[in-house]
């Protein structure tokens, strides 16, 4: 989280930064195409020094910019897409965008989709751990990394879910935390 002034609530405003990695789980898009939207600048961040190499922080407006990009892929041009998101950020309280006379954009349920996904993060850090090297589910030896392992290579959740006494949404923030902290072997 980064803290910068803001004088119309007061003289410090709290303003949570994401980095790419949070930025794919949250958005929905794998990693590489997170990156290839910023390295293309559909995407654009303001770096924070150093060049190609500095580290990349997304905000809030970002994270909506690649929800709306999970949803549009197939619908709009990479050119319709970065000046649609450019308008966004001029803008900030548009609720509805209109693409064309026939496709309309409702921009505040993906807003709202967006602080739901943050808060689901949140939860499965807060649930999972931060930063463990192996994380367990909660009260149980049950390893995050080999059930979601498991997910990727085809088992049936409902299987899962039975054998291993879990709950969908458990699965759900599994999937969301390694996302957001891969394995590192």
């Amino acid at each position: 989280m980064a803290v910068t002034p803001n004088r119309k609530r007061g003289p410090f405003q709290v303003k949570r930064i994401f980095t790419t990695l949070d930025a794919a789980a949250i958005s929905g898009l794998e990693l590489k195409i997170v990156q290839n939207l910023i390295d293309k600048k559909v995407v654009i961040l303001e770096r924070s020094g150093g060049g190609r190499r500095s580290p990349r922080f997304l905000s809030r407006h970002h994270l909506l910019c690649l929800r709306l990009d999970y949803y549009l892929t197939s619908n709009l041009s990479v050119p319709k897409r970065a000046r649609l998101y450019r308008e966004l950020e001029e803008r900030p309280g548009l609720e509805n965008y209109s693409v064309n006379p026939v496709v309309h954009l409702d921009v505040a349920w993906v807003r709202r989709d967006v602080d739901a996904r943050i808060a689901d993060l949140d939860e499965a850090i807060s649930t999972l751990g931060a930063n463990r090297q192996d994380p367990t589910f909660p009260h149980t030896q049950i390893k995050v990394y080999d059930t979601v392992r498991l997910l990727e290579l085809g088992l049936d959740p409902q299987d899962i879910i039975s054998e291993y006494t879990l709950t969908e949404r458990q699965l759900y923030l599994a999937r969301l935390w390694v996302v957001a902290h891969p394995h590192k072997n």
